[in-house]
């Protein structure tokens, strides 16, 4: 025989307040997505947050697209990344190995726009990836320290 969609014994059920560990665990992880996925900040370079606003819709779609990815890796999506390296070009140049990083970005993100503009180039080299990866980590460190009400490191007050 198999059970019961509804519990016969309704009212225990809803008075019962144990629940197992493991749910509990699993219900926390699910809210810290749930805050992570629409309330984690764009982290960009200082003072061009307004720059990106409009991006937000964007932002929230990769991080849906990609969620089980951004939390099994503890990084922000690639789509935030070329965000921020994007905002950092606009303050120093960028080097050999962040432009050839960018442009990967900017060809897996924006193809179309790439096409239009001639951005040809090659695939990430392994220490491309690592320092990828590496800039990812970070954003999304910083991420969840804004939601835990902490300042990231270079944050203003």
């Amino acid at each position: 025989m198999t059970q019961p969609l509804i519990p016969r014994d309704v009212e225990n059920c809803a008075n019962s307040t144990e629940v197992p560990g493991s749910l509990i665990g699993d219900e926390r992880k699910f809210v810290e997505s749930v805050l992570y996925f629409l309330k984690a900040p764009v982290i960009v370079w200082p003072s061009y947050e307004d720059d990106f606003r409009d991006r937000w819709d964007q932002v929230l779609l990769h991080r849906l697209a990609h969620a089980r990815e951004v939390f099994a890796q503890k990084e922000c999506t690639e789509f935030e990344a070329m965000l921020y390296v994007s905002s950092a070009s606009l303050v120093h140049p960028l080097t050999h190995e962040w432009a050839e990083i960018y442009f990967w970005l900017f060809r897996r993100w924006r193809p179309e726009a790439a096409v239009d503009n001639d951005i040809g180039g090659h695939e990430l080299d392994p220490q491309e990836r690592e320092e990828l990866a590496r800039l990812r980590r970070c954003i999304f460190k910083g991420q969840m320290l804004h939601l835990k009400g902490q300042r990231a490191p270079g944050e203003k007050e």
